[in-house]
């Protein structure tokens, strides 16, 4: 049955409070699973690629603190793509079919008369694979500059926008024919490959009453496995419950975003689970690193900016994580990292992720995230009997 239901509202109009453009996210648990899903309604017009991108942000920031994990130490340090078991994110997105993007030369299609019939002669082939080489969402994904690792079905149908308000798909000349009505998801990386399938995808051109011709999905999702163990609701519970425990032997990110004026960051980095509270009612955190020089560029819903390299041994039963360093990375040591203690058995850890989300030291005001990153806990038995977490 359906239980912890929760939601939340973003406003990415003029002004933060116009309500035309904005989210609706809504989450609960069915039996062992927990679900989100995100619909949007994003910046309109070709050139507004960048906007679209930042109210995707908008809306994860926004909708953070009040959906999802709920214990007072860790309420609103994830959002919701980065916690759940499965995340949809649907809606009228808005991103544009743009057949200039990646050429060096297209003074043929500068025009848009040009541009509009290049992409209805691809439409009438049917190339639909060319159409989505030009997709503005793919490109900005590929960029890791939104909804970074959500996957999505093969649209193997005509533009949705801008179309006459009858049957069929016949476009109107003021708009790029483009796919603006999408359905992308997300799984955690415990959940399995198979975990979600996506069994249709299809536009329904009959329905002739607005600009967009409307877009239908369905999936199978399987049921998440339950786990034996409870995280305790104190520190001294969790402790005395916790059967697993993971010694992190070194820890490495690459291309920090900068959160201050001064164009460096004080990261710090924040250990949570899916399942959540498995590691016990407060976060485990790392020391923090002062007045780090960043070079990375924020990115949505998973920390594509930075790479996470982590090195460890094992102390049983536990898992460690093993792994190289590099020139350029702010690094911790085993002294500045938190034994892990997980609340169930080292054979239940295959079904557990590992969130790590990084965090800019602020001293008055409420930290800045920079990022999260999720690693499945399902040990790989390396050299010399370490384990390495996998993406």
């Amino acid at each position: 049955s359906a239980h912890s239901v929760r939601s939340a509202v973003s406003a990415t109009g003029l002004g933060g409070v116009v309500g035309n453009k904005g989210g609706l996210a809504i989450s609960f648990h069915l039996g062992t699973t927990s679900l989100a899903f995100v619909s949007c309604h994003l910046a309109a017009h070709d050139h507004k690629n960048r906007e679209r991108n930042e109210m995707c942000k908008e809306i994860l920031s926004e909708t953070a603190g009040a959906i999802g994990e709920q214990r007072r130490a860790a309420r609103g340090r994830l959002d919701v793509a980065s916690q759940f078991d499965h995340c949809f994110w649907f809606g009228d997105l808005n991103y544009r079919v743009d057949l200039k993007l990646g050429q060096q030369a297209a003074e043929a299609l500068k025009e848009h008369e040009a541009h509009h019939a290049a992409v209805r002669d691809l439409v009438e082939e049917e190339d639909w694979e060319a159409l989505w080489e030009a997709d503005q969402l793919r490109h900005s994904q590929r960029a890791g500059d939104v909804l970074a690792r959500f996957s999505e079905g093969q649209y193997s149908f005509p533009p949705t926008f801008k179309v006459l308000r009858q049957r069929g798909a016949h476009y109107k000349q003021q708009r790029i024919p483009s796919y603006c009505d999408r359905i992308l998801w997300r799984s955690m990386p415990g959940r399995g490959s198979s975990a979600v399938t996506q069994t249709s995808l299809a536009a329904v051109p009959g329905v002739s009453t607005s600009d967009h011709k409307p877009v239908f999905a369905t999936f199978e999702v399987a049921a998440s496995a339950r786990l034996h163990g409870a995280a305790g609701s104190s520190r001294a519970q969790h402790e005395a419950t916790a059967t697993t425990c993971a010694r992190l032997g070194s820890l490495s990110l690459q291309g920090i975003i900068p959160a201050d004026l001064s164009g460096r960051s004080d990261p710090y980095i924040a250990f949570f689970t899916n399942p959540p509270g498995l590691l016990g009612g407060s976060v485990p955190t790392s020391s923090v690193k002062r007045s780090v020089l960043a070079t990375g560029t924020a990115v949505t819903g998973e920390a594509r900016a930075w790479r996470a390299v982590m090195g460890g041994s094992v102390r049983g039963p536990s898992a460690g994580f093993g792994g190289e360093g590099a020139d350029d990375t702010c690094s911790w040591c085993e002294a500045e990292l938190p034994l892990l203690r997980f609340s169930c058995s080292l054979a239940d850890l295959r079904h557990v992720t590992l969130i790590l989300a990084v965090f800019d030291r602020d001293i008055g005001s409420k930290d800045d995230p920079l990022g999260a990153d999720r690693r499945c806990c399902s040990p790989e038995r390396g050299e010399e009997g370490r384990f390495t977490p996998r993406p």
